[in-house]
């Protein structure tokens, strides 16, 4: 079945469809079809977990993870965790645009996966919001609280590359978000396959990822990279049904509050990469510093933004294909 693509307003919330679906979960009493998680080391009804062993290196005072293979440089430390608490999605999502999960129907009882847990204190809160779902978080590294936490929010360690630990036809709902510097473009493609194995027929899948390319740039400012703004294509290609998209514009270093903050998330971003970036171009920490400083200044004056971009859509009814 061929999925058609629209584009909606973040401001006018999502489609009657997504509602209705919604609707039907809250009618729906709390009961054993909920799926069991996958194996954990977080889950509370393990009496006796298995020890946490991430797998971690340092470089420049910064701890990173050691899996090999895994595309994403950014550092797991406690830093890390605190700019990802304060980055300007949550604006996005509390005070900007009414993108999922901020417009979500009250209480869909099902179970979701909200994957990536990067930005785990916001999972936390929906889960305190929506205490009759359950929320599941996955991420490369340990960076989940172990103790202080909903009973309905479950975290463990993967690698999504290499699969989500869960069975086929589990969630209702899987939302991934800001897996932008983790994801190769032609990586794509079969993530969006394993996570239309997890979701059920009829279920949603949810994207929301930061577009790497600044506009209204400078000249000290070089192009990104685009796969975000293909994410309803590569949806589509999958088979996903009732596809839409749409984006919201941030400014970067101007534009008041919201400016500021996605400022002052880009520098740390940046600087967080100081160890890569420095050997790969020769530079020294100081000249790496003093580009940072110049080419975010420049974003002041020629009132430089970047873009979010979200798609989602209904993963295929088999049976009504088959009829």
């Amino acid at each position: 079945m061929a999925g058609n693509v629209q584009s909606k307003s973040f401001s006018r919330g999502k489609s009657s469809s997504l509602k209705g679906f919604l609707d039907k979960l809250l009618q729906r009493k709390n009961s054993a079809d909920v799926p069991s998680p996958g194996p954990s080391t977080t889950t509370d009804s393990d009496p006796s977990p298995v020890p946490l062993k991430p797998k971690f290196r340092w470089d420049d005072g910064r701890r990173f993870h050691d899996v090999e293979g895994a595309a994403y440089t950014l550092p797991n430390d406690e830093e890390e965790i605190d700019r990802n608490f304060r980055a300007p999605v949550h604006e996005l999502l509390t005070e900007g645009a009414k993108l999922w999960p901020s417009n979500l129907d009250d209480g869909a009882e099902k179970v979701r996966l909200n994957q990536p847990a990067k930005i785990i204190i916001h999972g936390q809160e929906l889960a305190y919001d929506y205490p009759i779902s359950q929320f599941y978080g996955v991420d490369i590294s340990h960076v989940f609280p172990d103790t202080i936490k909903p009973p309905n929010c479950h975290f463990q360690i993967a690698n999504v590359l290499d699969g989500l630990p869960f069975p086929d036809n589990t969630f209702d709902y899987v939302n991934q978000r800001m897996l932008t510097f983790a994801i190769k473009e032609n990586e794509w493609p079969s993530l969006i396959t394993e996570i239309l194995r997890v979701t059920k027929p009829n279920g949603w899948v949810e994207f929301l990822e930061f577009d790497l390319q600044s506009y209204n740039r400078g000249p000290l400012n070089t192009e990104g990279l685009k796969p975000t703004r293909k994410l309803d294509r590569f949806l589509v290609k999958a088979g996903v049904v009732n596809v839409a998209k749409d984006w919201v514009s941030i400014p970067l270093n101007w534009g008041g509050r919201l400016g500021q903050l996605f400022y002052d998330d880009v520098r740390e971003v940046l600087i967080s990469f100081r160890p890569y970036l420095t050997k790969v171009t020769g530079l020294s920490n100081e000249e790496y510093d003093a580009k940072i400083k110049a080419s975010l200044e420049e974003c002041k004056e020629y009132k430089t933004y970047n873009n979010f971009y979200a798609a989602w859509g209904q993963a295929p009814d088999e049976s009504a294909e088959k009829v």
